[in-house]
């Protein structure tokens, strides 16, 4: 049979013989390796990059998010997320909309607007039900808040 062969020595069964081999593993070691790796994994899932589910986007039926720096300012721009997968985006008179899509897996948002054959994508950096953190293709960082009714 291949593999480790464990022989008998003279006077010592060999059962005897592994159980004296697995009285000298130190383990200890295996043991801090574990509680190491329970700890980079504890660390790592609760870090500040939470993103979270569809629903956090739309809310039930539809969520209002505004930019964080225009919370305060009069607000004029705005973005709307529907349920069923459909946005507006309204600011200084105008209103653009057309469709929206979620990879949860790939942390990204992308829009689709109507009639036009553009669309944008965003890496999700952060998602809440309070907050909205997105990455555009070029780098600039978006930061939103749900807009209070």
């Amino acid at each position: 049979m291949p593999g480790i062969a464990f022989h008998k020595a003279e006077g010592v069964p060999l059962h005897n013989q592994q159980q004296q081999i697995m009285n000298r593993i130190n383990w200890k070691q295996p043991w801090q390796l574990l509680l190491g790796m329970l700890f980079v994994l504890f660390t790592t899932s609760c870090g500040d990059d939470e993103v979270g589910s569809e629903n956090m986007i739309s809310g039930v039926e539809s969520k209002t998010w505004v930019a964080v720096e225009e919370q305060e300012a009069i607000e004029r721009n705005s973005m709307q997320f529907y349920a069923d997968g459909r946005f507006a985006l309204g600011g200084e008179g105008t209103v653009q909309t057309g469709t929206w899509a979620y990879d949860e897996a790939a942390r990204r948002i992308t829009l689709q607007f109507e009639g036009d054959e553009t669309s944008l994508t965003f890496e999700v950096l952060r998602l809440t039900d309070e907050e909205l953190t997105l990455k555009a293709v070029d780098g600039s960082v978006l930061e939103l808040e749900v807009k209070e009714v």
